[in-house]
């Protein structure tokens, strides 16, 4: 098995080598896109592969409904079924799930109906869509500042370590925001060629097709690009008077509808209870603190450095802050396609830092403009290094292993968030313990053709083994009661009850015949 820190070494060299193409011609973007994509790939493959396991927030409930959704597409199901009553409004243990919209959940439960329920396979629609970012944000760049602005910007969203714990699970809300960001950003490349291209139509058709995938991946924030568009059109001195321009714009916005719509009819007609209560729960992350997610109203602004581009907060800032500073003048107002990408972004970091609730993650579809403004004050500031020191093949070596040395630390930081550190702290050791225990479970259950109720799993651990387990099988955290015992017999299921670590049975499930004690010891740990 290959260590995860040669995927990490591998793309760095391949960023590294993306310089290469720093002084040549625009005519060989494509070999960069093709480094850009590999060198990302690999990064994101190595976090990964330190982290085997489904992670808990979010991942192995999105990794459970698309299990699910590969056999019912149109009913997205976490417990499929619900052998006990239970509480719709609970997101974590209901029956019929419409926590989130389903296109990311479709996206990897196509995957899982192609090749299985692992997790790689769960993993991979985001491993594929991170590694294809740095391409939109090199087309992003390339539209708002200039070519080599673009292959730095490239190389920057290629490591950006935010993007590859997404993609491994590991933050909430993983897959839904890597491909949120994904399409968001793919929406806002979609409009500056329509703006580049003289607006042609067939850009407003992509345009709606986009945005419309954004909505159904994470709702209304994914309105993005209309947004960038209509203030494009707003600055504009040239189009602001122009009948085409808002043709185009109420036509995008049609199209938008007429994809989103009919999902959103199919749940409330099919779905009622559940729709409305999702919908209701929705809207309260603007005026309720859900979840415990309470930060002070600048909360996005103070975290832009430590998101977009360090962990360490103040490190961070000593790039952003003279970036912001170079790059007002030359590329955030220096025309309408700038402002308007600007405006676009102080009004969605206004929104969230109005909205009660408050994640880190809300903001990163800005990161595009982010990575341009940064990468344009960089490749400044190497045309003045350039100026005073030649370049000599001497220094050009020293350049490039200094360009490894910050590639490798950038996209693998030091600290609390390291993959390394984490994957060998207490929390994850102790649950990849149990995980490797729940992976045994289906070799117990010797009769194949028998419908299962597994007991007394560790607090959201049954989540895990329903999506590993090839039996008929439904799982619960809890040590069955008397009832629940009567009603699984009544409802011809077997039951069989895991131990955990330190705890005795009640003698009703051990001095039961017609229950199964499995020889399996769990931690007893509250991980969680």
């Amino acid at each position: 098995m290959i260590h995860p820190e040669v995927f990490f070494l591998m793309g760095t060299i391949l960023l590294v080598a993306v310089f290469w193409f720093y002084n040549r011609p625009e005519r060989h973007a494509p070999a960069v896109l093709w480094l850009l994509f590999a060198g990302s790939f690999l990064i994101r493959w190595g976090y990964h592969a330190y982290f085997p396991q489904l992670q808990l927030w979010d991942e192995q409930f999105h990794a459970l409904v698309a299990k699910n959704m590969a056999d019912t597409p149109l009913h997205p199901r976490l417990y499929a079924p619900h052998v006990y009553p239970f509480d719709y409004t609970i997101w974590v243990s209901n029956e019929t799930w419409l926590h989130k919209q389903p296109w990311f959940l479709w996206q990897m439960a196509l995957f899982v109906k192609l090749f299985g329920a692992e997790v790689w396979v769960v993993r991979l629609p985001s491993l594929l869509m991170a590694a294809g970012f740095p391409a939109i944000v090199f087309g992003i760049v390339r539209r708002l500042a200039d070519y080599r602005s673009a292959l730095v910007a490239g190389v920057l969203a290629a490591g950006a370590f935010y993007f590859s714990w997404w993609a491994s699970g590991y933050r909430p809300t993983d897959h839904n925001d890597v491909a949120f960001v994904f399409y968001v950003s793919l929406g806002c490349w979609a409009v500056l060629q329509y703006i580049h291209s003289k607006a042609q139509w067939r850009y407003v058709f992509v345009i709606s097709l986009l945005v419309g995938v954004a909505v159904l991946t994470k709702w209304l924030v994914g309105l993005f690009p209309i947004l960038l568009l209509g203030l494009w059109v707003l600055f504009d001195k040239n189009t602001r008077f122009q009948k085409r321009p808002w043709m185009h714009l109420l036509v995008i916005t049609a199209g938008v509808f007429l994809l989103v719509f009919p999902w959103q009819w199919y749940i409330f007609s099919y779905f009622p209870e559940e729709a409305a209560w999702e919908a209701a729960y929705n809207s309260r992350h603007f005026f309720e603190v859900l979840e415990s997610q309470e930060q002070p109203w600048y909360f996005h602004f103070k975290n832009l450095a430590k998101l977009f581009i360090y962990p360490n907060r103040s490190f961070g800032w000593v790039l952003l802050l003279p970036a912001l500073l170079y790059s007002g003048r030359t590329l955030l107002f220096s025309n309408a396609v700038g402002k308007a990408y600007t405006a676009s972004a102080v009004f969605v970091l206004l929104f969230f830092s109005l909205a009660a609730t408050k994640m880190p993650g809300f903001t990163y579809l800005l990161v595009p403009l982010v990575f341009a403004v940064l990468a344009h004050f960089l490749v400044a500031a190497g045309r003045l290094f350039s100026l005073f020191l030649p370049i000599t093949p001497l220094l050009r070596l020293f350049m490039a292993g200094g360009l490894f040395v910050g590639i490798y630390f950038y996209a693998v930081p030091s600290g609390e968030v390291n993959p390394r550190s984490v994957a060998t702290n207490r929390f994850f050791e102790g649950r990849m313990a149990n995980y490797e225990k729940l992976l045994t479970i289906d070799a117990h259950l010797t009769a194949d053709d028998s419908k299962w109720v597994i007991f007394n799993t560790v607090m959201y651990e049954d989540i895990v083994l329903m999506f590993h387990t090839k039996k008929d099988l439904t799982a619960y955290s809890r040590v069955p009661t008397g009832n629940d015992i009567h009603i699984a017999h009544e409802k011809n299921y077997r039951i069989a009850v895991v131990q955990q670590e330190g705890q005795v049975l009640p003698e009703y499930v051990t001095d039961n015949p017609r229950i199964l004690v499995l020889p399996i010891v769990m931690q007893s740990h509250n991980f969680y």
